[in-house]
């Protein structure tokens, strides 16, 4: 499923106004699903996050919200903490994304 690109197709989808806020559970519960599937997912969220700029950093604000369903918050909390874990490269973006200020310097 990598080589098809799920995980920028589901993200592109999720910033682009296809997916409102109110819908992201589905499409962002299989790409935080895919993501411990392997690290070429986890490379993938993080190039595109980081393609699409404020945007993607908006979409992890959005998930975080409180508007969001719980389950949804803790998804997007464990993914976070899973790519602060894997890999130092990751830490650049975590700071980048500014959801969890104080904890990425």
């Amino acid at each position: 499923m990598h080589r098809e690109r799920v995980v920028p197709a589901l993200l592109t989808a999720c910033t682009a106004g296809i997916v409102d806020d109110g819908h992201l559970t589905l499409p962002m519960g299989l790409v935080f699903r895919l993501l411990f599937d392997g690290d070429a997912f986890a490379t993938q969220l993080v190039e595109t996050t980081l393609e699409l700029g404020a945007s993607g950093a908006s979409l992890f604000q959005a998930l975080l919200s409180s508007t969001q369903p719980p389950a949804l918050v803790a998804d997007t909390v464990s993914v976070l903490a899973r790519l602060a874990r894997s890999s130092v490269k990751h830490y650049e973006f975590l700071a980048a994304l500014d959801v969890l200020p104080g904890l990425v310097q």
